[in-house]
């Protein structure tokens, strides 16, 4: 039985809006995804702009807010709707100004684990990403659902025990969640 349900945050559970950034902003945030450790990102990001660590934060709290928005509105209330004990979690690779994000969209609020790669210092596929996203959630790792977009995620992912359900872009993310618990609950093998 799948207790917590864990979202990777880009392409999966975020979208990305259509905002026109600055040229520094462009940079800023194509980057933004790929280091995810904040020693990293700042360093390679006040070297490539010549700004300080300071003006780079402040760039970035202006277009982050309104870059992303949930793929799904109201994911986590019709998830909850059929399924109210089921937990949430986030277990993302990102630097420390995702929680920007994060706070905007109420995502923190609904969220019973966030686990972050800047504030834990693994990274997915990292087997120890996933053993501490279990251990911080005091279930079993069975109970677990992760979703993800990345292959080799996935892979690790169900390598570490979690249950696993591979997101395939620009499908709809509740109905595949629904589908995948309506199969759990029924006692099918996944």
């Amino acid at each position: 039985m799948i207790k917590l349900i864990t979202f990777d945050l880009g392409w999966c559970l975020l979208r990305e809006n259509d905002v026109i950034l600055n040229h520094q902003e462009e940079i800023l945030e194509k980057e933004f995804w790929n280091i995810n450790l904040d020693e990293e990102y700042f360093s390679w990001a006040c070297k490539t702009l010549s700004l300080s660590e300071f003006e780079i934060i402040s760039i970035i709290w202006k277009f982050l807010p309104s870059l992303y928005s949930l793929r799904e509105e109201w994911i986590f209330e019709n998830i909850s709707e059929k399924y109210p004990d089921i937990s949430f979690g986030i277990a993302t690779n990102h630097i420390s100004l995702v929680k920007v994000c994060l706070e905007t969209l109420w995502i923190l609020d609904r969220c019973k684990i966030v686990l972050i790669s800047w504030a834990c210092w693994f990274e997915k596929p990292s087997r120890d990403f996933y053993n501490l996203l279990v251990e911080k959630s005091w279930f079993k790792s069975d109970e677990v659902l992760f979703i993800d977009d990345s292959e080799i995620n996935i892979k690790w992912a169900k390598q570490s025990g979690l249950r696993t359900l591979h997101y395939v872009r620009w499908t709809n993310l509740t109905e595949n969640v629904l589908n995948y618990l309506n199969i759990v609950n029924e006692g099918v093998n996944i």
